[in-house]
């Protein structure tokens, strides 16, 4: 069996992995048959190794190493511009990787940019009728602007998302992205969990009104919190949710590792944030 064909079928195989949520094992398919593409010559060449460095940043985003999903995703892209490919679903779903590994990062403003980018170019072509792509956009999208405080285009793209992911309920994934993103909100900066109290109706917040839009459980600030220290933090959060734990375990579990770092011991750095709501 020649190189290019071995290379195709752990392409595939790879890609199935992905599927099916196996990255791990998906990267070490992947990785050998880039090594094998590499030393493949010609235009059909440096197409499958373009296409097996997006399903890598697919997968490495999944696996919550966004460097390494960066750098596929950008080699996925100087191969189309090196051939001049005029894929348009290839091209945005590439900035799509980009942008979901610098969100992962906690840099939401390129993340916005280059999701942003990859959703133009989906519901620019009309052919390219990627409704899981477009949803998957959405909900990115909501996730920053949420996370950047802008609440109100967080729910515009979250009912955006939600019309998409109930068009297309053959699909669990696709399906599912709403009422995952909808699950939890985490509103890290400073007192978010403080409302106001008025007369004859207790609290008044961002607690209560995202309560009221849906939001199935929430994780707020009681005090000012610290950039660095909040930032670890959801990201542990964040890791222990992906690998299976609850939403209760992996916010204890995050503030356990936080205290764990010799400067962050002090309550000030992790107790401030609480769970609201489902804790499942």
């Amino acid at each position: 069996m020649d190189a290019s064909r071995i290379a195709i079928g752990l392409l595939i195989t790879g890609t199935k992995l992905c599927l099916v949520y196996r990255h791990r094992e998906a990267v070490h398919i992947l990785e050998k048959a880039k090594e094998i593409a590499e030393i493949i010559e010609g235009h059909t060449a440096k197409q499958l190794e373009g296409h097996i460095n997006l399903n890598l940043a697919l997968a490495h985003n999944n696996l919550n190493d966004y460097h390494k999903a960066m750098q596929s995703a950008n080699r996925a892209l100087e191969l189309k511009n090196e051939l001049q490919d005029i894929d348009t679903t290839y091209e945005s779903n590439c900035y799509l990787q980009i942008g979901i590994a610098y969100k992962g990062l906690f840099q939401y403003s390129k993340a916005i940019k280059y999701i942003e980018k990859a959703l133009t170019q989906k519901n620019e072509v009309v052919k390219l009728d990627d409704k899981a792509g477009k949803s998957e956009c959405y909900n990115n999208l909501a996730l920053l602007y949420v996370n950047l405080f802008d609440f109100q285009k967080g729910l515009k793209y979250l009912e955006k998302a939600k019309v998409i992911a109930e068009e297309i309920k053959d699909s669990y994934y696709r399906s599912s992205c709403y009422s995952n993103f909808s699950s939890i909100f985490s509103l890290s900066a400073c007192e978010t969990g403080l409302g106001k109290l008025i007369q004859g109706d207790e609290l008044i917040g961002l607690t209560r009104s995202l309560l009221y839009k849906g939001a199935q459980s929430l994780i707020v600030s009681l005090w000012e919190v610290y950039g660095d220290s909040t930032a670890r933090l959801m990201k542990e959060f964040y890791s222990s949710l992906k690998n299976g734990e609850n939403k209760a375990t992996s916010l204890r579990r995050a503030q356990m590792k936080i205290m764990d770092i010799e400067q962050y011991r002090h309550p000030a750095f992790w107790a401030p944030f609480v769970l609201i709501g489902n804790w499942k």
